[in-house]
This record gives structure tokens, C-alpha cells and sequence, in this order.
């Protein structure tokens, strides 16, 4: 599904984000990579890499140590740790925390030591999974499923070859969209860090040239590029935009693809981003921008919520 968020056939928001279906995204070796890399390819303007297999090799160690000051043995520095589109991988485990400590299990197997796919040996691997995951309590007491991902069992210390794989089903609360939005929209959306993101990169994309303009404002974009900032923002306040509006132009008008993703069960992730950004105003009513009012609603259609 997409959707145009503003009506002008350049802005959209979508879940076809791969070539690999969300809910596949952990179903086998060849989905991960897949999966994983085709979001990683937005930083480069692009919907998939040339050789994924190498890519998602190097997205496994191409970041700096999670804890370098308090678990300095944990990685060889040389190797590094998994980087941000390692998040984009949902992984979901069974977590048991006992008098013991705690362990983990691939789903739906039950309490059982022959099935333990981890052990943690210390409280701050504990600590480091479950800040970064979503444990909802079952009917058994100390079992918890755990909704995760493939950087924060990494990070936590997890062997890769021990990390199951998941069914459809096991992953039917993930959501990852992909978007093109303003600049100052993706502003507003990166202020919510429960969700991971990564966007197209100055660096090593060109512009697409690509700009937002209010709905009212018939002016050619080559026109106001060739004007001063200045001059921008005082024509378009004598047209009557708002502050909110004129002094972001032009620069906060350019487009930026984005991709983002999640676990919808997870109160504190979508859920928290569209009540905050008012796509339920009958339970929030905020000062919100109304483009990322649009933008929000537009997301709350695509997921069905």
C-alpha cells in the first residue's frame, strides 16, 4: 500500500519496504540479508544493494563497540558491532528470569533446559536487551516473549549462530514503513528514538532537486531557488504563511526518503509517535505542525490502526 501524503504525486508513505515481506523478514539466512539490506540502501538513494551479502557483512561490525567503558572485553575493537539496520531485523525469543538467572529460548518450545539458545552471565547483558526490547508477561511465571531485534541480542553479547529464526506469525506486531517527507516533517519524526530510522545521506546521494511547497503557493520552485533565503522567507510571509512555515524555507522543504521500523505492540513505539502527533485527536490534542499531523494520519492508515 501507498499512500500521497499531501496530494502533490512526490510525497508518499508505504510498507513496501523490500522485496522480502515484513512479517518474512526472520523466516531464513537468505530473508535476513535481504530484508536488512534493501532498508540500509535508502542512505543511498537507492530500494536495494548491488551485493547484499557483502553489505550486510559489513552492517554487522561497521559500528563502534555498544559498551566499550563497561564491558571492554565484550567485542574486539577491531571487529566493531552491528550498526543501526541490524534494528531493522525483528527477532522474537522466549526470555525466562528466574532466582537462576536468565535465559532465552526460541518461542513456543516452553521451559526447558535442552532448548536454552542463550544464557546470560551477568545482569547488564540482561540490563542491555531489555532496554532495547518489548517483554510481554505469558500465563507461565517468569516467561516473557520477547520482541527484539537482531543489533540488540548482537549487542547484548549473543552469539549470531544461537539467534533463531522467526515464522510469519511470531512477527505479525513488527511494522517498518518507508517514507518520503520534508525536511522539517523527518525533524519532528526523529524526535521519537523508540522508532529506528535511517535516511538518504547527503554525503553520498545528490539532491533529487525534489521540493515541498503549501498547498496555495503556485510559485516554480527555480524561482524561489534563485532568490536569497531571506528573500524566500519574507515573500512567503507576505503570501501569509506562518513562522512555522516561512522560516524553514527552502531548506527544510527539500524531500528525504526515510525508513523506519518497530514493534506496534510496544505502547512507547508507533503507538506513542501517532497519539503524540495527533492521529487520535479524540485521545490527544496537541500544537502540532499540520504536515506532520498528515504525515502521521497517512501512517496510521497504512498500518491499519
Amino acid at each position: 500500500m501507498k499512500i500521497d501524503i499531501y496530494n502533490d504525486s512526490i510525497s508518499y508513505v508505504t510498507d513496501e519496504v523490500s522485496t522480502i515481506p515484513t512479517a518474512e523478514a526472520n523466516l531464513n539466512e537468505a530473508n535476513r540479508i535481504k530484508f536488512v539490506t534493501d532498508l540500509a540502501a535508502v542512505s543511498r538513494g537507492k530500494d536495494s544493494s548491488n551485493n547484499p551479502a557483502l553489505r550486510y557483512k559489513a552492517l554487522l561490525k561497521e559500528a563502534a563497540p555498544a559498551t566499550p567503558i563497561m564491558q571492554p572485553n565484550l567485542f574486539d575493537r577491531q571487529l566493531g558491532s552491528p550498526s543501526r539496520p541490524l534494528e531493522f531485523l525483528p527477532v522474537v525469543v522466549d526470555l525466562y528470569s528466574n532466582d537462576c538467572g536468565v535465559t532465552l529460548w526460541e518461542t513456543g518450545v516452553g521451559i526447558n533446559p535442552e532448548h536454552i539458545i542463550h544464557e546470560f552471565d551477568s545482569l547488564l547483558d540482561t540490563q542491555y536487551l531489555v532496554k532495547y526490547s518489548y517483554l510481554e508477561e505469558t500465563t507461565s511465571t517468569g516467561l516473557y516473549r520477547c520482541y527484539t531485534n537482531m543489533r540488540a541480542l548482537l549487542n547484548a553479547g549473543m552469539p549470531y549462530d544461537r539467534i533463531p529464526f522467526n515464522i510469519p506469525d511470531e512477527l505479525k506486531h513488527f511494522r517498518a514503513i518507508k517514507a518520503k517527507i520534508p525536511m522539517f516533517v523527518f525533524n519532528h519524526f526523529v524526535t521519537h528514538t523508540a522508532l529506528s530510522k535511517e535516511t538518504l545521506s547527503d554525503r553520498v546521494t545528490l539532491q533529487s532537486g525534489e521540493y515541498w511547497l503549501p498547498a496555495d503557493i503556485n510559485i516554480p520552485i527555480s524561482v524561489l531557488l534563485s532568490m536569497s533565503q531571506s528573500e524566500v522567507q519574507l515573500l512567503l510571509k507576505d503570501l501569509g504563511c506562518k513562522p512555522e512555515i516561512y522560516q524553514r524555507a527552502m531548506l527544510e522543504f527539500r524531500y528525504k526518503t526515510t525508513v523506519a521500523t518497530g514493534w506496534y505492540n510496544d505502547p512507547h513505539v508507533w503507538q506513542h509517535f501517532l497519539i503524540e502527533r495527533e492521529a487520535y485527536p479524540a485521545i490527544h490534542k496537541s500544537w502540532v505542525q499540520l504536515e506532520t499531523k498528515q504525515f502521521a494520519s497517512a501512517i496510521k492508515q497504512l498500518l491499519g490502526a
